[in-house]
């Protein structure tokens, strides 16, 4: 219970982008908790994910390099489980350190406020319970407009399935189909490219990731190019704050059908490839991908992290 009640107290004080007393809250957890007095294990993940969480809050602080150690001692935790927190962490770390390698956010960035949405992609079945239990507030707009009808059939398809992952009694609609109030007052999940489906076209150039219509995708300084690309990520609605948008992308119709074979969920958004894609039934989380991670979240506005040393 106290495991419990100290991780939900962590989370409401990062709802509230209050990232230093989540820290506390989730510290405390650890301190006053002993593993070995855990016998659920449900709680045995309360206490895990909390160590986890702390590594989370030092980057959103920007003290990286405790992040990076946070994170260590939890993979070395975890190494021999092949638990989700092991492959999440083992990922996240290397992008961090290898990819991403984050520079400091401008002194005037300043994280208050509150934000229902936290992500990363799978906690939006926390952040929107009772959004998922009523048909009419999520919407899944799949794309249409594409001059290739393979690509157009291969979003349809998606769109199908992913109403069978997130809830078999949402509302598929074409990208053409919806009113501008629709758009508004919706969560909505997009699938397609910007040349495929409207709707993305109309906000992507206010989502944090920029899918381009050449084949680019575009994560801070971080420029990819290629038709073999693809991107997921979660993110507050443009139009209204409160309210969630969840992009499914690829340029390739049949990466786009595939989408699902990519192991994803534990962040806020991932670059893919090709090479990210399972051979098994299952996602593989070994597959690696080009890039993973979370936003930098202040009041209003999510932002990729820049690199220290900008890629070329």
């Amino acid at each position: 219970m106290i495991a419990e009640a100290l991780w939900y107290i962590g989370r409401c004080y990062e709802h509230k982008l209050d990232f230093a007393s989540a820290l506390e809250s989730y510290q405390q957890l650890l301190k006053d908790v002993s593993p070995e007095k855990i016998t659920s294990p449900v709680g045995k993940g309360w206490y895990e994910e909390a160590k986890f969480n702390i590594g989370y809050c030092y980057l959103q602080l920007q003290n990286y390099e405790k992040a990076y150690r946070v994170w260590e001692e939890v993979l070395r935790e975890e190494q021999g489980k092949g638990s989700d927190l092991y492959y999440v962490t083992k990922r996240v770390l290397k992008n961090y350190k290898q990819v991403i390698a984050s520079q400091p956010f401008p002194a005037q960035e300043k994280q208050r406020g509150t934000s229902k949405l936290l992500g990363p992609i799978y906690g939006i079945f926390m952040d929107y319970k009772m959004e998922f239990r009523r048909i009419d507030s999520i919407l899944i707009v799949y794309g249409t407009q594409s001059k290739n009808p393979e690509e157009n059939q291969a979003c349809e398809y998606l769109a199908n399935k992913v109403k069978e992952y997130l809830g078999k009694r949402l509302v598929c609609k074409k990208d053409t189909e919806l009113s501008q109030e629709e758009i508004r007052s919706k969560n909505l999940v997009l699938i397609g490219t910007p040349s495929s489906n409207k709707v993305l076209a109309n906000l992507s150039g206010s989502l944090p990731i920029k899918i381009g219509t050449d084949i680019t995708i575009e994560v801070a300084d971080r420029l990819y190019k290629g038709e073999d690309l693809g991107v997921i990520m979660v993110a507050p609605h443009p139009l209204n704050e409160e309210l969630f948008v969840l992009v499914y992308s690829a340029f390739q119709p049949s990466l786009l059908r595939n989408i699902f074979s990519v192991y994803h969920g534990g962040t806020d958004y991932i670059i893919f490839s090709t090479q990210s894609l399972s051979e098994r039934v299952e996602p593989d989380p070994e597959k690696p991908s080009l890039e993973e991670g979370y936003f930098f979240k202040s009041p209003g506005k999510w932002q990729p992290f820049f690199s220290a040393t900008p890629k070329k």
